[in-house]
């Protein structure tokens, strides 16, 4: 496995923060995301999916997704809720599933700490800084319950999750109904990045293949909170039309496009399904206060858990032989990430 993308920075030189890349976005009103040159005569990368690096804290780097200069991110839902919730809060939230539900995620963080790809990532510098594992954002899109609405930097994907729905299959289709209205969110990006939005989560380019495949960002909405109501957050409620879902659904062949075929898709798929519960992971939330604390010892929240149906033992929860070579060989074929893809831009540091 490899990377194959030396970046060196110039001396005197680093790459851009997040408030460097905010200023280099086009003026909200401009309504063209595919716009290749800003108000400052930059010039944005021809590579459609593009990935822009961006110091996001003092230690870390991100692959935001393109285009490069559009202030917007995008959502789209088959029905319009009038509170929009991220999937944590969306059932009812009793203590039992609220504490699975988190148990379940850091299950899963603890099954991606031994991921080949997440240590190689996680090896790769730009200058003294490293590429940013995003577990969360990863959770996330392999649907564990967290605070998080998923957004897109692409108006296309959103449009796609707009106007193609999941059966309880799990398989996407075209809403033919032309009776049906859908809805399709706007999200100022220029506007969360000026105001420095605590709620403003990264994803990007990530060790597995979905949060790239989507162009994937994020919003952090809380217990109490409605996403409708966050004020860069924009929507238009559109009429189906059965030709414009058939067209976004080839476009994006049924879903496989937005849903690419990786070893950890049925991993995360039993975790997620299982009644057992990993001790370990167990202890480790507890003492480092991940769940709520109302239980002082791990015996407690173990006799919770059996009273509500769930068992508490030692997991395997990691990768076989077979496993991380069905991942180098995905990773190798052809590697996600090439110097076309990758767009650095450097700015003087201050004297």
């Amino acid at each position: 496995m490899s990377i194959n993308i030396d970046v060196s920075v110039p001396a005197g030189k680093s790459i851009l923060t997040i408030d460097h890349y905010a200023a280099l976005l086009l003026p909200f009103e401009i309504q063209d995301d595919h716009c290749c040159i800003n108000q400052y005569g930059c010039v944005a990368s021809e590579e459609l999916d593009c990935l822009c690096v961006v110091q996001i804290d003092d230690n870390h780097f991100s692959l935001l997704p393109g285009p490069e200069f559009s202030p917007r991110l995008y959502r789209g839902q088959p029905v319009f809720y009038e509170e929009c919730l991220p999937s944590l809060f969306r059932k009812l939230m009793t203590k039992a599933k609220y504490l699975m539900d988190l148990l379940k995620k850091y299950e899963f963080y603890k099954l991606m700490a031994e991921h080949p790809i997440v240590g190689h990532l996680t090896e790769w510098r730009i200058g003294d800084k490293t590429f940013k594992v995003d577990m969360e954002g990863l959770a996330a899109h392999y649907e564990f319950a967290t605070a998080m609405i998923d957004v897109s930097r692409s108006k296309d994907v959103a449009t796609f999750f707009a106007l193609c729905e999941k059966n309880s299959e799990g398989q996407y289709s075209p809403i033919i109904d032309e009776s049906r209205e859908v809805v399709l969110y706007t999200i100022n990006l220029q506007a969360l990045l000026y105001t420095n939005n605590p709620a403003f989560h990264i994803i990007g380019f990530q060790p597995l293949p979905r949060p790239d495949a989507q162009k994937a960002y994020s919003l952090w909405v809380g217990h109490g909170e409605n996403f409708n109501k966050f004020p860069v957050v924009s929507r238009e409620i559109i009429k189906v039309r059965r030709k414009e879902s058939e067209k976004y659904f080839d476009m994006f062949e049924g879903g496989a496009k937005l849903f690419p075929c990786d070893p950890v898709d049925d991993m995360a798929q039993e975790i997620r399904q299982s009644m057992e519960v990993d001790k370990e992971v167990l202890e480790t939330c507890l003492e480092k206060h991940w769940i709520p604390r109302i239980w002082d010892k791990p015996t407690e929240v173990i006799a919770f858990l059996e009273r509500h149906g769930y068992s508490v033992r030692n997991k395997l929860l990691r990768f076989t032989e077979e496993d991380k070579k069905a991942i180098a060989e995905k990773w190798n074929s052809p590697p996600p990430l090439s110097p076309d893809r990758v767009t650095c831009r450097f700015v003087a540091k201050p004297a």
